[in-house]
């Protein structure tokens, strides 16, 4: 490639990861704005807002996870399409961001086991505490059964990307 034709290339580039930080910047923007709402949350029993407060937190973590490799480079195929490789998805301007293919990587339990943490101990002990604020009335029947659910759906769930 001539150096005229890889300099336009590079500025292309550079152009488009700057682009991709600018919604990355908006997005974290969004996504305080809906955290420090859960945080001043009125609405919805205690259990509720928690759960949107640790939600919004964990976007908040993810899209800080991008700093460190938004962008990792591209693939250009022979029919002409460029995929680009990075941590996480950010919507383009139209709303037009896909995935088109997922590789599971290791569940938040293998992970566990990994540091020597078993499931079946952590399920049970999050079950008895359950259990005791039900006993005490600090929990409804209702919001354990969401606790205990959501607590082993997290489990199951990856580390990395999920699809929804």
């Amino acid at each position: 490639m001539p150096v005229q034709g890889y300099d336009e290339e590079l500025r292309s580039e550079q152009e488009y990861i700057a682009g991709l930080y600018v919604r990355l910047d908006a997005e974290r923007a969004r996504v305080t704005a809906e955290y420090d709402a859960a945080l001043l949350g009125t609405g919805g029993t205690p259990m509720e807002r928690d759960v949107s407060v640790r939600a919004a937190a964990k976007q908040m973590r993810r899209l800080d996870v991008a700093d460190t490799g938004l962008c990792f480079g591209r693939l250009d195929s022979l029919a002409g399409e460029r995929s680009y490789i990075g941590r996480i998805g950010i919507l383009d301007e139209e709303d037009d961001y896909r995935i088109e293919g997922v590789i599971n990587g290791d569940t938040v339990t293998d992970v566990l086991r990994y540091v020597r943490y078993n499931r079946d101990e952590l399920v049970a002990k999050v079950r008895q505490a359950t259990e005791a604020a039900l006993k005490a009335k600090r929990m409804t029947f209702e919001e354990s059964k969401t606790l205990l659910r959501r607590y082993e759906e997290g489990l199951a769930g990856y580390t990395y990307l999920e699809q929804d």
